[in-house]
């Protein structure tokens, strides 16, 4: 996030709204995410048959197990982007950051 101040600044120094810099913020991170979520979830899907011969007793992955374990990654990944994002939003002084460019 602090690679993005400055550009927030300026952003709601000349009249952006809160919302656009959480919509920019936001998309960046669930693209990420998903595609993290897409590949993550496809390996394992993939790599059952391995996984069933390399060890005894390892079943089927259960789809609703998987949704799950996606559900928990996305909601930690909505709490790891919105707590920084709302701290910007509430604590960053647009001013500050156009006198320091």
């Amino acid at each position: 996030m602090r690679g993005r101040s400055r550009e927030s600044a300026v952003r709601l120094a000349i009249g952006g709204r809160g919302r656009g810099i959480v919509q920019l913020v936001s998309a960046q991170t669930f693209g990420w995410t998903l595609a993290g979520l897409a590949a993550g979830v496809g390996a394992t899907v993939a790599l059952r048959g391995v996984a069933r011969a390399a060890f005894r007793g390892v079943s089927a992955p259960d789809p609703a197990m998987l949704a799950a374990l996606a559900a928990v990654y996305l909601a930690i990944a909505v709490v790891a982007m919105g707590v920084p994002v709302a701290r910007m939003l509430r604590f960053l002084d647009p001013a500050a950051a156009l006198r320091v460019e």
